[in-house]
């Protein structure tokens, strides 16, 4: 699954490497376009075995979340991925609780990163650090011009200590 696809890039192109079913995932407006570019992709997906299915889901939406399981409630996503979504700090809640609510036991969840705001990355982090435990995996060196480079970054669900 890819949160805040935009144009699917990134998730079209996990749906032929891997090949998988991919959910591309954004708010309602970027739908369109969406659907657009997966059914522009759809004869390279299925030469490779790949699939995609587009759903709304703005973040923290308990309701689009649920729908998002709801055709398969048993089955469960085994990567969740997401480029470029840590920009508005009014956005860094909803993301964890949509976060929260796919990224559980074994799932992992990676994201590509350019650090901008340090206030938003400071409060992102923070709270993620809580629920998540994380992994730098792969840092560029900032492109000329600026400060930091892209990151990427694994995140998994902190494991339940045993209470005694």
């Amino acid at each position: 699954m890819e949160l805040g696809s935009g144009t699917g890039a990134a998730g079209l192109a996990l749906a032929a490497a891997l090949p998988a079913h991919t959910v591309l995932s954004d708010l309602p407006a970027a739908l369109p376009n969406l659907r657009h570019n997966a059914s522009l992709n759809a004869p390279l997906l299925d030469s490779r075995g790949g699939s995609v299915s587009v759903v709304p889901l703005p973040w923290g939406d308990a309701a689009a979340m649920g729908a998002v399981v709801a055709p398969a409630p048993a089955s469960r996503f085994d990567l969740v991925v997401a480029s470029d979504v840590v920009y508005y700090e009014e956005l860094v809640d909803p993301l964890i609780e949509t976060l929260r609510f796919f990224v559980k036991g074994d799932v992992v969840f990676l994201m590509a990163h350019m650090r901008r705001w340090k206030r938003t990355d400071k409060k992102f982090f923070g709270k993620a650090r809580k629920v998540f435990d994380i992994e730098v995996l792969h840092k560029d060196p900032p492109p000329e011009g600026w400060r930091h480079g892209p990151v990427v970054y694994r995140f998994t669900a902190k494991k339940q200590r045993d209470k005694k």
